[in-house]
């Protein structure tokens, strides 16, 4: 109303905001990284230790970065136990090529032995 009365100025009623919100993270990390510097990436935000606290923090601008940073734990658990998962069925698909190399070395000595009596010159390999 002061506005209006005293400068004559016609507010709205509906405003809009000036900027997305903006989430701070209170972080051992960012006590950690800020010793190194400030970081500041536009649109993104930052790690520094700015006013009016002046401790150390993260700053995410916006919801989704805000969310997917208290997500990031979580994510983090879910893809190691999807790495775990991959290393078991690598293990189990070499250890299966290995027996079936052993199976096709085998056979192709034997199938060798009935054509040619010479044995192949290096069993490590098919050809």
């Amino acid at each position: 109303m002061v506005l209006e009365n005293r400068f004559g100025l016609v507010l709205s009623d509906v405003g809009s905001p000036l900027h997305q919100p903006i989430t701070r993270f209170y972080s051992e990390e960012a006590g950690e990284l800020v010793k190194l510097g400030t970081t500041i990436v536009e649109d993104v935000g930052s790690i520094d230790n700015s006013p009016p606290e002046r401790v150390p923090h993260e700053e995410y601008v916006g919801k989704d970065l805000a969310k997917a940073r208290l997500l990031m734990p979580l994510k983090l658990s879910r893809l190691e136990q999807r790495v775990e998962g991959l290393e078991k069925k690598l293990t189990a698909l070499s250890d299966n090529v290995c027996e079936l190399v052993s199976v096709l070395k085998t056979t192709l000595i034997l199938k060798s032995e009935r054509k040619h009596p010479v044995p192949l010159k290096d069993e490590r390999y098919i050809s």
